[in-house]
């Protein structure tokens, strides 16, 4: 009989420190988060408000998760509010949204190309730009981000954003 105790008690201690353990799943976002913030980029979940904004196209925004890097101190991008260019192309984009004048300049500059595929959307306002996406892939994927955003702020929106 002390042996069977043991033995529960043993399973129940094992079973609750397993339970805790990150998943594979967990500890790949985790490491996409760290080398993010390493790059200087603002890691931020969409709750449904900002999610109505940033892609009000997706009925279900739960596992989307915002990529932000501001711009350097003293510099503003030419925006009031903000701009969402969407980046996923598919049958229910609309034809106006395909001819934005800023979505077809970033189109033009190739930086779409080098984006994950889960990528939905740029955001631009003033204090930087911003990717909306589901962190699918591998660890390359932060990397264009990176490096899509960082070529993004250098670009001269004056241009796109002022008209607005």
């Amino acid at each position: 009989m002390e042996l069977a105790i043991a033995l529960l008690l043993t399973l129940a201690i094992a079973g609750s420190v397993l339970w805790v353990m990150p998943s594979p799943h967990e500890k790949k976002l985790d490491a996409f988060r760290k080398l993010a913030m390493a790059e200087g980029i603002r890691v931020r979940l969409l709750d449904t408000s900002m999610a109505a904004r940033f892609i009000p196209w997706i009925k279900d925004h739960r596992g989307y998760v915002l990529y932000e890097l501001s711009c350097k101190s003293g510099r503003a991008l030419p925006v009031k509010g903000y701009r969402v260019v969407r980046l996923s192309d598919d049958d229910s984009l609309h034809e106006l949204d395909r001819q934005e004048p800023l979505r077809q300049n970033l189109l033009a500059s190739g930086l779409f190309e080098v984006l994950p595929a889960s990528c939905e959307s740029l955001v631009v306002s003033a204090g930087g730009v911003s990717i909306v996406w589901q962190e699918k892939g591998e660890i390359e994927g932060v990397r264009q981000l990176s490096d899509t955003l960082r070529r993004c702020l250098e670009m001269d929106y004056t241009a796109f954003l002022t008209a607005t």
